[in-house]
């Protein structure tokens, strides 16, 4: 359990700060949030392929990716388009939110599974 918060807590951390850098730039699109979400989902692929113990799985797949990664924030965001009329932008962060982190974690387990590194 702790091994876990304690890779949330730095994941969250993370998610933080590079989601409030990206977010300073002028979009429609929710940016910061995609592009953790998009990160996350490679890390954790990489993750999947490399990952061989419970004691590291415990603290960077489901502690770390889990605080970094916000599908929660996502739909937040999606919605707050969505009730400002902005149907559009909204439609598009839910198919880019999805689609670019489907592809980000293929591409993750590919490299992982391709590292030959196992932890």
């Amino acid at each position: 359990m702790i091994t876990v918060a304690m890779g949330g807590a730095i994941g969250a951390a993370f998610r933080y700060i590079i989601s409030e850098q990206i977010s300073q730039r002028k979009s429609v699109l929710p940016m910061g949030t995609i592009a953790v979400n998009v990160l996350g989902s490679l890390i954790i692929g990489i993750l999947a392929g490399i990952v061989a113990t419970d004691t590291w799985r415990l603290l960077l797949v489901t502690g770390f990716c889990g605080g970094f990664t916000t599908f929660s924030t996502a739909t937040v965001d999606t919605l707050r388009l969505a009730k400002t009329g902005n149907w559009r932008a909204a439609l598009i962060n839910t198919v880019a939110n999805l689609t670019l982190s489907l592809t980000a974690v293929f591409i993750g387990i590919s490299i992982g599974m391709a590292s030959g590194v196992s932890l």
